[in-house]
């Protein structure tokens, strides 16, 4: 406890110093708002330094968009405050889409565009001559906090700013190797680890991101993280059709002489993978197949896919440790490791374009009442300018969670006390100031709590810009009460309106959202059956792999909603027909004789997919799965049969035959 004390309190002394080395710069050069780039500091800065320069990097970017398009937009709608409002809305709504649908930290170049934009076009909608003076204003705002960051971070914090990035991976691999053991040793199939897998999966993608801004060891490990993330989570659906595999055929009594094989494996995965005489003789072991020859023995199919999962999962494990082991080093051997891995959603925005686009859609409501109001009221540009901003500011951040309508409550307080501090100030402390280091000193109270504040979710939207209202400039507020007044009733129509944006248009009951992911994991299985196209069955492992992820997250609450539905194991069982039936695709494709036996099948497959039954029902009927297991047993009567054909059918009705009966294989996660 006093560690994360220490911690938290190291965190809000480096965010005050730094506001204050940077207000004091933009006073020093006379700067038109100077207490905005103290406020960009609280914006920029995050726990490690690596995230805080990544994020430096897009921040910059999304000012200069934001600033050309705030410009831009003064200039063309000039004779129109009405055109510049609507051309405004529709450029903040397509920067929230990307901040919705962004999963890496290019989501802050995303958001500070729009911000920027607002603040530059808005406040000089009605004089557009001062719209390019505030765009420079904005950027320098953003170089001076960027400065006053990297000043104070090389000077006197240059060291303790590393993130926890290895100890996350570590732990992450502890998982995953247990579970992979557990699978070997046909233990339960413990939901609490698969869960913490995928959890820590989405954990590792922001620290493995910032990792790369962390000097050039970082640099290598971010290679090396990305790659052992991706090999990683292919393992899980490995793990998955194995276990479906052992209970189908009970391969630990149908097999037992490579009961001794497993838990070689098992413990040579214990022992992390060491590249010795071991691993030598397990991959040899490994390469010893079932003899094939006609006539053929649906045992010896069997083990084929038996030990093409044992393979997989030391093929996967190899590379994994491999990978892992170069994290100290700077080899040729890291240019050559795979760094475009894909990143772990943590919303459902990022799954559901859907939702996003309703997210974006509030905006555009809110942006369209605060012109109504402004209409009505004549209200003060500046003013208006800011109030939208906090409102949008809310809305966004309510449509990227998944809180329900009564998390904004907390933020809400936040933003009340946020308030009361400004008009405290206003009213009793700056006129008692006489120079810029009493200033300091009498800010040094609030900025640090405000920065322990922002540690937490949301915190930087719900209390850095309420802090904005004290503009301080020339060591005074630029604000009077009437003009706080002011903000304070605009954002709070804001945040009444984020409210009520968020009650009329909701995010779909878990059930429903669980139904809509499977309709859209089936909707791509029908097309891989139809008429597969080159890149189909990739792109189909990658989506399934985001949605299994999504589902594994909210584990408590899937249990809660569904607890005889596994909806995240059946979509990885869909994953395996869908492979499996690329497979027998591309074999019957050889010859009319052999599309003749695969048509059957993939007319009867496709018809149950295009059914318009609860996908939360299994789809698969006996016939179906009667069809798959006699034209296995026609294949393997046959002169010849081919063992990939052979193999993939098994795992096909091995799949189809888990999804028509599915079987609780572990306590639940009680939430």
């Amino acid at each position: 406890m006093f560690t994360l004390l220490r911690e938290k309190a190291f965190y809000s002394l480096r965010l005050y110093i730094s506001a204050i080395m940077a207000l004091g710069i933009a006073f020093w050069q006379d700067f038109g708002y100077p207490y905005w780039s103290m406020t960009i500091v609280y914006v920029l800065i995050q726990p490690s330094g690596g995230q805080t320069r990544l994020k430096a990097g897009h921040l910059l970017i999304g000012a200069l968009a934001g600033a050309v398009v705030g410009v831009i937009s003064a200039a063309v709608f000039s004779t129109s405050q009405a055109a510049q409002l609507v051309a405004m809305t529709l450029f903040v709504m397509a920067t929230s889409l990307g901040s919705f649908r962004e999963r890496r930290p290019r989501y802050y170049a995303y958001m500070l565009s729009g911000v920027t934009c607002l603040l530059v076009a808005m406040p000089g909608i009605a004089t557009p001559d001062v719209a390019f003076d505030r765009a420079v204003g904005r950027v320098q705002d953003a170089l001076l906090a960027v400065f006053a960051y990297l000043i104070v971070d090389a000077m006197l914090f240059p060291r303790g700013q590393s993130s926890n990035v290895m100890a996350v991976a570590e732990q992450w691999l502890t998982d995953l190797r247990a579970a992979t053991v557990g699978a070997l040793r046909a233990k339960s199939d413990d939901p609490r680890i698969r869960s913490g897998i995928v959890q820590r999966a989405i954990q590792l993608v922001p620290l493995t991101d910032g990792a790369s801004q962390e000097g050039l060891t970082n640099a290598w490990r971010y290679r090396v993280l990305v790659a052992v993330l991706e090999r990683g989570m292919r393992i899980l659906p490995v793990l998955s059709t194995f276990a479906d595999l052992e209970r189908a055929i009970g391969a630990s009594a149908r097999f037992p002489k490579n009961l001794a094989l497993r838990e070689d494996l098992a413990r040579w995965i214990e022992a992390d993978c060491p590249d010795d005489t071991r691993s030598d003789e397990l991959q040899r072991r490994l390469r010893i197949r079932p003899a094939w020859s006609a006539p053929y023995d649906i045992d010896a199919a069997f083990e084929l896919c038996y030990l093409r999962y044992l393979r997989a999962i030391y093929t996967g494990w190899r590379r994994i440790q491999h990978d892992y082991q170069l994290k100290e080093s700077d080899s040729e051997a890291i240019r050559r490791l795979r760094h475009e891995g894909r990143p772990m959603p943590a919303t459902i925005g990022q799954v559901d374009i859907n939702f996003a686009i309703r997210g974006v859609l509030s905006i555009g409501l809110y942006a369209f009442l605060m012109g109504i109001l402004w209409n009505a009221t004549g209200w003060n540009a500046s003013t208006m300018a800011l109030s939208m901003l906090m409102g949008i500011a809310f809305c966004v951040t309510s449509g990227m969670a998944d809180d329900p309508v009564m998390a904004l409550v907390n933020p809400a307080k936040i933003s009340g006390i946020a308030m009361i501090t400004v008009g405290f100030y206003i009213q009793i402390v700056f006129p008692l100031i006489n120079d810029f280091w009493e200033l300091a000193l009498a800010l040094f109270p609030a900025l640090f709590m405000l920065g322990l504040v922002v540690q937490q979710q949301g915190g930087v939207l719900f209390a850095i810009l309420p802090m904005a209202l004290l503009r301080i400039g020339n060591g005074q507020a630029g604000i009077s009460i009437d003009g706080l007044l002011n903000s304070i009733i605009g954002l709070y129509i804001g945040i009444g309106v984020a409210v009520i944006a968020k009650t009329l248009i909701q995010r779909p009951a878990f059930v429903d959202v669980v139904r809509g992911l499977l309709c859209r994991n089936r909707n791509q299985l029908r097309d891989i059956v139809d008429i597969p196209l080159a890149g189909d069955i990739k792109r189909f492992s990658l989506d399934v792999l985001d949605r299994f992820a999504f589902l594994e997250s909210r584990a408590t609450k899937l249990v809660t909603a569904m607890p005889t539905v596994q909806a995240s194991a059946q979509m990885l069982r869909e994953l395996q027909i869908g492979r499996s039936v690329h497979v027998l695709h591309r074999w019957a494709g050889a010859s009319s004789n052999r599309s003749s036996v695969f048509e059957p099948i993939r007319c009867m497959l496709a018809n149950s997919l295009t059914s318009k039954m609860d996908p939360l029902r299994p789809w698969v009927t006996n016939s179906l799965s009667s069809l798959v297991d006699a034209t296995l047993h026609t294949l393997l009567g046959s002169n010849t049969c081919d063992a990939a054909t052979a193999r993939a059918l098994i795992e096909l009705r091995v799949a189809l035959e888990e999804i028509k009966q599915p079987r609780v294989t572990a306590n639940p996660v009680h939430p």
